[in-house]
């Protein structure tokens, strides 16, 4: 099993593709989209689902939100805790930062920024980060997770490159910020900095850089089946890349 692993793991390092068996095997037995981009080449796997199939971004919609609301001045590096209200969020969090309200993905807290941008702000931030995403903006503070904002696999595969490796149009201290916010469990040898998404209702996203010996692949991992979340996602690419599943 060790050596199989392994094997996972050097695929993936060396460039080259998982087998269908691999990955149905890691995925099973969930529907699923696995996106693995290498720079140079895109590869896809998939069961009962296509990379155009598009659905709620969920808890994925987190990165951009956090760059609108600094660009904006709704937070600010400096000024940024806000206290979570059970009421509208999976959990009481207490006190957050931005950096914690990405890492417990937060709900509430992004609720009330929100409120707080507006929906013509963030449609225009949305349009100035280039977020492939379409549909309404409604309701305001909830919209990525029962609206009608709607994302591809692959629009995933492709925003999710971009932010981490290019000069988007906000500041440069903003979306280091929220790069580093990111900043996962390692797999391994494996750096891993992504988010995870959800509906509740059977599916699961895992958007990701993972980093080995410098060189960076991006990831989309898509589940939709009962008991699909995006930990479970995230769980199940650990697996791919070597690392335990917790």
């Amino acid at each position: 099993m060790r050596r199989a692993v392994l094997l996972f793991s050097a695929a993936l390092a060396f460039g080259q593709d998982w087998t269908e068996a691999q990955v149905a095997k890691a995925l099973a037995p969930f529907d699923h989209v696995l996106m693995l981009d290498r720079g140079t080449s895109v590869q896809r796997w998939s069961h009962a689902m296509n990379a155009t199939d598009a659905f709620l971004p969920c808890s994925t919609f987190k990165l951009p939100h956090a760059l609108i609301a600094l660009d904006t001045g709704v937070i600010t590096l400096q000024e940024n805790r806000k206290r979570c209200d059970a009421r509208e969020c999976h959990s009481s969090h207490g006190e957050l930062d931005l950096a914690g309200a990405i890492r417990e993905s937060c709900v509430s807290y992004f609720r009330q920024t929100a409120r707080a941008i507006g929906a013509q702000r963030m449609a225009a931030g949305l349009a100035k980060l280039g977020y492939p995403a379409t549909g309404t903006l409604e309701p305001l503070d909830g919209f990525w997770l029962t609206g009608g904002m709607r994302i591809t696999a692959e629009q995933q595969l492709r925003w999710i490159r971009r932010f981490y490796t290019e000069a988007l149009p906000v500041k440069a201290e903003h979306l280091a910020a929220v790069r580093a916010a990111s900043l996962r469990d390692g797999a391994g040898d494996w750096t891993i900095q992504g988010k995870t998404g959800a509906t509740g209702q059977g599916l699961g996203w895992f958007v990701c850089q993972a980093t080995r010996e410098g060189t960076p692949r991006w990831i989309v991992v898509l589940l939709k089946g009962k008991g699909a979340t995006g930990k479970e996602a995230e769980h199940r690419l650990r697996s791919l890349l070597g690392g335990e599943i917790r």
